[in-house]
């Protein structure tokens, strides 16, 4: 297992897998931010359901974060290299929902499925916080408007997210034969 600090992926692109180490499958993708896509993964933040899903089965503790490669994000490019990664395995060793990658970058909705996925986003067991409460100090803290309130016009820095995922994720390992 290789040790590391999410800056030294921040802002790279390329091609990156999640293994499950109990059985060989694997979710194969591109991004042109390794660091912030693995970290939506690990969220379930704009992720595959299929990995998701295998996440909840196996715990994230079975799977190893690997680079496969360090490409420049341009399209068709980046997209032609994740489905050529994506040939060298068996399909069915795959989470991927299709044998070749694409992109949805400039892709727009329909009206009709925007419709769709707001009338989802409705119910309340599809929302980040259904049966969860806050802390009555937390509460008190996000309750503030505008400038009253501790965050506002603040982002959080790289080390403080990385502080923040760590405490609250769960510890992956990245596999770098270089």
């Amino acid at each position: 297992m290789l040790s590391y600090r999410g800056e030294e992926l921040s802002g790279k692109s390329g091609i990156y897998a999640f293994v499950n180490k109990l059985n060989g499958k694997q979710y194969i993708g591109s991004s042109k931010n390794l660091y912030e896509r693995m970290l939506h993964h690990l969220s379930g933040v704009k992720s595959n359901l299929a990995l998701q899903q295998a996440f909840n089965k196996y715990g994230k503790e079975n799977f190893q974060f690997v680079i496969y490669a360090y490409a420049p994000n341009t399209l068709p490019h980046i997209t032609d290299l994740e489905t050529l990664f994506m040939s060298y395995f068996p399909f069915e060793q795959l989470y991927n929902f299709a044998p070749t990658a694409l992109s949805m970058q400039g892709y727009k909705h329909t009206e009709d499925t925007t419709a769709k996925m707001t009338a989802r986003l409705l119910k309340p067991e599809y929302q980040p916080m259904f049966r969860k409460t806050h802390l009555a100090e937390a509460r008190k803290l996000i309750s503030k408007s505008g400038q009253l309130n501790p965050m506002f016009g603040k982002t959080h820095t790289l080390n403080i997210k990385l502080l923040m995922s760590n405490r609250k994720g769960t510890a992956v390992s990245l596999y770098n034969k270089n």
